[in-house]
């Protein structure tokens, strides 16, 4: 489990982009995001979400669910208080955000991740593991999100589309 939260905070010292914003009122609603490897992540209008894995093709490989956003020092205590299962402590927030001058508390995002639809290849599959967490930051104006999924550690940039 230590080797994990390490994991973690290394890898937003490693792969945070610079920039700063204000998320106090920071949203996700009816928004949609690309990552590096092509896939798409949107967010519908009431805490639902689509993440296809090509952006091109929404007839496979995608998860669907529900979501939870926390920001700021709402994020901060979700996960130090009621996430505290995956060995994130305040302390190491606290590290994390004063070792990078484009790190702030009000960058600092939370979804709580319910799946409900998992497709892989065209084939519905069964969801073993149905909720997980992602955190990470909200960058460049708020137009970057930097998350990690606090189970496996791994992590995945979204750019947020031009409308």
């Amino acid at each position: 489990m230590k080797k994990i939260k390490y994991l973690l905070l290394v890898v937003f010292g490693l792969f945070l982009l610079t920039g700063c914003v204000n998320n106090q009122k920071f949203t996700v609603r009816n928004t949609t995001w690309y990552a590096r490897d092509n896939s798409e992540m949107i967010f519908g209008d009431h805490g639902t979400f689509e993440w296809y894995l090509s952006e091109t093709d929404h007839s496979k490989n995608y998860y669907k669910g529900e979501y939870k956003l926390y920001t700021g020092k709402n994020a901060y205590n979700h996960i130090s208080v009621d996430l505290s299962e995956y060995g994130v402590t305040a302390d190491e927030l606290d590290g994390l955000i004063a070792r990078n001058s484009s790190y702030t508390l009000e960058n600092l995002v939370v979804f709580d991740i319910h799946y409900d639809a998992y497709n892989y290849n065209g084939v519905d599959q069964v969801i073993k593991e149905r909720d997980t967490a992602w955190y990470g930051m909200i960058l460049g104006d708020g137009t970057y999100l930097d998350l990690a999924d606090m189970k496996n550690a791994s992590t995945k940039g979204f750019t947020k589309k031009s409308m």
